[in-house]
């Protein structure tokens, strides 16, 4: 039993003994003993290639030992047993040979590099930045700048929308009246004092504030001053002719001058505010409300459209046919003889 495990352990040794020669030697070593087998059994190369079915080419590079020639280790190996069987070599021992010649060109290819040497590159090719910064690091503060800065933007978006709809209110639809056509309708005129609270008085008063756009001085006798709460339709006359009809932007303001009379027309009364002669008004109507309004040099008057009367239209006179009288013959009679 002794004298099997000592065999066994000298077997073990010389499997893993490293192989010393190159692998060049050892293919031509190989190459050599099957060249040399096959010409002891006098054997040619075209008749091993008609027995073993092995081309001619892949003969001729085993016995040269030029092995990198052949396809790849696995198929040299196949065709290596297989061509040592033919010449009756000992297939295993070839084999085993050829197993060392692989690991000889392995360790030639992937010499080993001393420690220290490896060591040394891996320290002289690390950054210096990164011995304090780690891309981890980096890569979270990226990402937490991003998201503060979507945050900051949704934010200021979300605002200026809000602004936006406070600043274009819902405007309430009315009939626009502006383009009906008129048959030149006769104005009566209505005069009402300046004071009079229901024009002077701001509806919900309580804690509004009072917006007064500065009257200018001029010599003009009526000075007209409108101020625009909302976007709103104004047509506006002075002394009889349209000078302004559109729009007016919400805190627009302007500012009208008559030796006469200022003809004021909007499809909203709440979103226009009026000065007269320097004196606030307040807002001209109810929310929705179409008002005219004439300012003259003696005060503030709301004209009535009426309409006139249509013409009667009187029938045509038709002439009467008159009669004709026909004359009839009259027999005469005659005497016969």
């Amino acid at each position: 039993n002794q004298e099997v495990e000592n065999e066994v352990e000298k077997e073990i040794i010389e499997e893993e003994k490293t192989p010393t020669q190159p692998a060049d030697v050892i293919f031509a070593e190989i190459g050599k003993q099957l060249r040399t087998q096959r010409e002891l059994i006098s054997l040619t190369i075209d008749e091993v290639e008609r027995h073993t079915k092995l081309r001619t080419a892949f003969v001729k590079a085993l016995e040269e030992g030029s092995f990198e020639k052949l396809p790849s280790p696995v198929q040299t190996r196949g065709m290596l047993q297989n061509y040592a069987t033919f010449l009756d070599l000992d297939a295993d021992k070839i084999l085993l040979r050829f197993a060392d010649a692989l690991q000889a060109r392995r360790r030639e290819k992937y010499a080993e590099t001393p420690r220290e040497k490896i060591q040394t590159q891996v320290n002289a090719s690390i950054p210096l930045f990164r011995t304090f910064i780690a891309g981890d690091l980096v890569f979270g503060l990226v990402m937490i700048a991003l998201l503060v800065t979507l945050a900051i933007w949704g934010v200021g978006r979300v605002v200026s929308l809000q602004e936006e709809q406070e600043l274009e209110p819902t405007v309430i639809p009315f009939v626009d009246v502006f383009e009906q056509p008129s048959s030149t309708p006769t104005v009566e005129l209505t005069f009402a004092a300046v004071d009079d609270p229901s024009i002077a008085t701001v509806a919900g008063g309580g804690g509004a504030t009072t917006l007064l756009a500065p009257s200018p001085e001029v010599n003009a006798n009526v000075v007209v001053n409108l101020f625009a709460l909302e976007r709103v339709y104004v047509r506006v006359s002075v002394d009889g002719e349209i000078v302004f009809e559109g729009r007016m932007a919400p805190r627009e303001t302007q500012v009208f001058q008559a030796e006469n009379q200022v003809v004021v027309l909007t499809g909203d009364g709440s979103a226009l505010r009026v000065t007269y002669n320097g004196t606030d008004l307040g807002l001209m109507g109810g929310a929705g409300e179409v008002v005219n309004r004439v300012y003259l040099i003696t005060g503030v008057a709301t004209p009535t459209a009426t309409v006139p009367p249509t013409a009667t239209n009187t029938p045509l006179v038709t002439s009467t046919p008159t009669p004709t009288f026909t004359i009839t013959p009259s027999v005469t009679p005659t005497v016969s003889q």
